[in-house]
């Protein structure tokens, strides 16, 4: 073999082996977007699916209030439980701050529904809970807890918002 069939052969197997590199780096990008692409559609799903839940117990909590069976009670319990097992199920692709307001919104509908049963019936405060207006953080710690709760509330609608229009990863 001479040194021209040599040169042939070296420059041959070099332009295989950086054809296929070439082609293997492109292919595991496309595998590392695509694998992004499955993460992010799950992590939206996830957040609208906990969203949807702590609504779901929020709203049924309103609707409710003035009830004071143990059938009211028993429904904002079912749904908190719902909740936080969707909550425990979805935490992969949840990020710790949005963890943590899941988890006090549960506990704040926990303590707005607790200190709301605890008042008079006639209190405004228990009227404007009822409504979707702001309550002001006024002189009760049901108002408090409920200002609390409308603050947080506003804050995962913006996370969430923040997720799906893709400001957020």
């Amino acid at each position: 073999m001479n040194l021209e069939q040599l040169i042939t052969a070296l420059l041959t197997f070099a332009g295989t082996v950086l054809v296929t590199a070439v082609g293997f780096w492109q292919w595991r990008r496309s595998q590392l977007r695509e694998e992004r692409s499955e993460y992010r559609a799950s992590r939206i799903n996830a957040l609208r699916e906990v969203w949807e839940a702590l609504a779901d117990a929020e709203a049924d909590h309103r609707k409710n209030l003035r009830r004071s069976d143990r059938e009211a009670a028993q429904d904002l319990r079912r749904h908190l439980i719902e909740a936080n097992l969707l909550i425990l199920r979805r935490s992969p692709f949840l990020l710790p701050e949005e963890l943590e307001m899941a988890q006090q919104f549960t506990q704040l509908l926990t303590e707005v529904n607790i200190l709301f049963r605890a008042e008079p019936r006639q209190s405004e405060d228990s009227i404007l809970w009822e409504t979707s207006r702001k309550v002001s953080a006024g002189e009760t710690m049901a108002a408090q807890a409920a200002s609390d709760l409308e603050s947080l509330r506003e804050k995962l609608a913006d996370r969430y918002g923040a997720v799906v229009g893709g400001d957020i990863q």
